[in-house]
């Protein structure tokens, strides 16, 4: 009721870090179950378990995921990966799923080559780390620098929310991007003595054919003291990036 009645647009993104199937599927169904009892100013968008959304007739939902950029960084370097990606997977998907997670490499990395091209091809953003206030006013500041009205991107939130810091950065957006919310943990595995695993699977190497050699791949997001991956090649990446 809560999330409905302050005007989310939520999902449930939870299967990875869930208690148990069971538990996710009753809060699928619990969820389904109070949106369609009345008429809310909130939307219930889905869930991100492909099975459980065929089962309850939900949109299946979700973004890429950072593995993609972890991956692409070894191709064609960590100042490019960002735009290669982006353009690679519209060319698979042809403008289905363009919400882009952009925060592998830091914000800095992916604002310093994002196109108009891009941005307009893609629905909007993913905020997976740091600030939410304060990725919400670089996302802001970079569309209106492309002549692209934020308003008219979707900017999507998933950083270990809970309800009441989605409502929270609900109220701080006040309709200047279309904010949308994915929310796991908070309700796949809201039991008190379960402590659910922080990192679930993350790519630590890649090659591209069989004949080429493993590479490290590395997540640094944009706090950069949370990274992920082989430690001396982070500290390398950091030092090259913008200040």
């Amino acid at each position: 009721v809560q999330i409905f009645s302050n005007g989310l647009t939520f999902g449930d993104m939870g299967t990875r870090r869930r208690l148990s199937f069971d538990h996710q599927e009753m809060v699928i169904r619990t969820m389904k179950a109070v949106y369609e009892s009345q008429e809310w100013p909130g939307i219930f968008t889905g869930t991100s378990n492909v099975w459980l959304a065929m089962k309850y007739g939900t949109k299946c939902l979700g973004t890429m995921s950072h593995q993609l950029i972890s991956f692409e960084e070894n191709v064609s370097g960590v100042f490019e990966c960002n735009f290669n990606v982006m353009r690679k997977f519209s060319d698979v998907y042809d403008g289905d799923n363009g919400i882009f997670l952009y925060d592998c490499f830091g914000d800095k990395v992916f604002f310093s080559n994002l196109s108009k091209r891009m941005a307009m091809m893609y629905k909007g953003l993913r905020v997976d780390s740091g600030s939410e206030e304060e990725q919400t006013e670089k996302i802001i500041e970079k569309y209106q620098s492309l002549g692209i009205d934020p308003a008219s991107k979707q900017v999507v939130f998933s950083n270990g929310l809970n309800i009441d810091r989605a409502v929270e950065i609900h109220r701080y957006c006040a309709g200047r991007v279309q904010d949308s919310y994915g929310v796991g943990t908070f309700l796949t595995c809201d039991v008190t003595g379960c402590q659910p695993m922080n990192i679930v699977i993350k790519l630590t190497r890649g090659r591209i054919t069989e004949q080429r050699e493993w590479h490290d791949c590395v997540k640094l997001s944009c706090n950069t003291t949370k990274t992920l991956g082989n430690k001396e090649k982070c500290r390398y990446l950091i030092s090259q990036l913008p200040k």
